[in-house]
């Protein structure tokens, strides 16, 4: 037989500091006591239950990107997407592609909640996890007009196919200061809690 409810101030206390700690905000604390949220979560409270994360990420935005012209991947294209250096096994893997006019595009950029690995951030996000240049072409230069930043490092991650057909791992960081960016090719990083990535809605 469970207690009858009470809440006194110690309680309260407890309340406060426990959802401060582990991240919680005012809205996840409306939300709880909205509806039969709170019933929902009692069974894992009094160990009848587990809860099962259906995503790693957390939504912190969607970016509308300008249409971008069709074009052919080239030094001056990396320079147009004001991208100072990018660090790559081999350039030559990524000029010369031909890269298709878009419309408008819809850019979600993401944050890794919980620890995790590039499969399963692949598995979640499938197909929509890679981007084409003019994708992050128009991602890059509106971040820097609108000045945004997602995380400490102002890193972002996703993936690209070279002109062999091969997905690769791209890092790139803002260099806010300098209004550009350089991008690292490899690596699997982008795997630790407050990491971003983007990708197409």
């Amino acid at each position: 037989m469970y207690d009858t409810f009470t809440l006194d101030v110690d309680q309260a206390s407890e309340l406060k500091h426990a959802a401060k700690r582990n991240g919680a905000t005012n809205a996840d604390l409306k939300t709880l006591s909205s509806g039969d949220n709170f019933a929902k979560i009692l069974p894992f409270l009094r160990g009848r239950a587990k809860i099962v994360i259906t995503s790693v990420f957390q939504v912190l935005a969607t970016v509308n990107i300008e249409p971008q012209e069709a074009v052919t991947v080239s030094p001056e294209y990396f320079k147009s997407a004001k991208v100072r250096n990018f660090f790559t096994k081999n350039s030559d893997d990524w000029h010369g592609i031909e890269v298709p006019q878009i419309l408008e595009r819809e850019i979600v950029v993401r944050s890794v909640e919980q620890k995790t690995s590039n499969k399963e951030i692949l598995q979640e996000l499938g197909e929509s996890v890679g981007l084409n240049f003019s994708e992050m072409r128009g991602f890059l230069l509106w971040s820097l007009e609108h000045h945004t930043v997602y995380n400490s490092s102002h890193t972002v991650n996703f993936y690209m196919r070279n002109k062999h057909g091969e997905r690769r791992l791209i890092h790139a960081q803002m260099h806010a200061g300098a209004g550009d960016w350089s991008l690292h090719e490899g690596g699997t990083g982008g795997t630790c809690i407050g990491d971003v990535w983007i990708s197409r809605k």
